[in-house]
Order: C-alpha cells, then structure tokens, then sequence
C-alpha cells in the first residue's frame, strides 16, 4: 500500500514559518485577528500592510502572510479542511522544529487557515487575477524623432512626437514579459477616455452592488464614502 507523500516546506519559506511558529502568544492573537477580519480589501498586499501595522515588532510578518495565502491555495487546492493542511504541514520536511513546536504549528495553522478574512481575501485574490495575463506595471515612453535629410549630416529642420506605451505583465507561465505599443495623440485621447468610462461603469456597478447588499471587497479609488 502506497504511502502518502510527505509535505516539504520550500527553503525560501522555512524561516518564515519558524517565525510564525516562535511568534509570541500574544503576537500571534494579533495575527490572527488581521485574518479574522473580513473588513479588508481583497489584495495579498492590503493584508500585508493590515499585518505589518498590527505587528511592527515582528520583522516577517509580511512574509507570514503571503507564506500562510499560498498554504491556502494548497488546502483549496487539495480540497482538504483547514485542519487536514495544518496536520501535514506541521510534519513536513525542510524545517527543524523540536515536537512541541510541530504540535503549536499544527494547532497555530489550523486557527489561521480557518480565518475568514484569510479565506476570503485569498478567493478574492484567485477570482482578481484568474486572467490569461496580469499587468505587472505599465509607462508611456514620449520621444520625439528628427527626419533627418538625405545628407545626415544636416542639422534635420523637423521632428514628429510619438509614444510607447510599454506593459509588463505575467503570462500564462508565470514569467515576466513586456510589450510595446505605439500610440500618437489621438490614441491618448481616446485612451484616456476608455479610463473614464470604465471609471463609470464601475461606479454603475458599485451602486448595482449596493442595492443587492452585496459587499465589494475591491472598492473603485473613485468611490464616494458614504
């Protein structure tokens, strides 16, 4: 009979989760009511920023969450109960830790994989982004190109103005790529309004959102409190 295999924490998170283990009891309660609460943007770096702030004692605490987004990825993954994933990673592989330490991840874990702000930022987060490709960062380069005369020697007496709209993004591997794309004025223009109807349709849609009492976890910037 087939044993199962057992779990390995990767070398680049095994001194974040012994951080996480040897957290101070009360450091860990603050922990974990960031992941208790569902008040949040739905973004890996608004929790982030929420962690940082609640422990600024604690030097891996941005790091503990993005470590505990992708545990949960493997739970939702595996279809396992927060629990069944708590149980397994406290006995990988990769990280030294005394018994009484994997029994406080096992019981720790359990407490932050149930978490539902945790759970809900990370489906949020996985809807956000389950494109074909995600914008990186994006620049509009502005260059202006002399015509030069046949003889280059001429100091030109004419230029154009053009721009590069550069994106890089993930693509479907997971690696950064860029592309390029040439733009002129009128192309600003209307790209420039494409930006404000989306800001539009947004707000429409905010509103829409509202009146069916759902919660948006991604508020548009351009949004009015209320």
């Amino acid at each position: 009979m087939a044993t199962a295999t057992r779990l390995r924490i990767p070398a680049g998170e095994a001194a974040t989760f012994s951080a996480l283990v040897r957290l101070r009891e009360d450091d860990f309660r603050r922990l974990l009511d960031v992941l208790q609460s569902t008040e949040t943007v739905a973004r890996l770096d608004a929790l982030e920023d929420r962690a940082t702030e609640a422990l600024p004692e604690v030097p891996e605490a941005e790091a503990i969450i993005g470590m505990l987004f992708s545990m949960d990825r493997l739970r939702e993954t595996r279809r396992e109960t927060p629990e069944a994933t708590a149980s397994k990673l406290a006995q990988a592989s990769g990280v030294a830790l005394s018994d009484d330490e994997r029994s406080r991840a096992r019981a720790r874990l359990a407490q932050a994989l149930g978490s539902p702000g945790l759970r809900l930022a990370s489906k949020a987060t996985d809807l956000l982004y389950a494109n074909e490709r995600n914008i990186e960062s994006f620049r509009i380069v502005t260059e202006m190109r002399p015509l030069f005369e046949e003889d280059p020697s001429v100091i030109p007496s004419s230029a154009v103005i053009v721009h590069r709209l550069e994106v890089d993004f993930f693509g479907q591997t997971g690696a950064s790529e860029t592309r390029h794309f040439g733009l002129d004025d009128n192309d600003l223009d209307r790209l420039h309004e494409t930006v404000l109807r989306a800001r539009a349709k947004a707000q429409t849609m905010e509103k829409l959102a509202t009146q069916s009492g759902l919660t948006l976890l991604n508020p548009s910037r351009g949004s009015s409190e209320s």
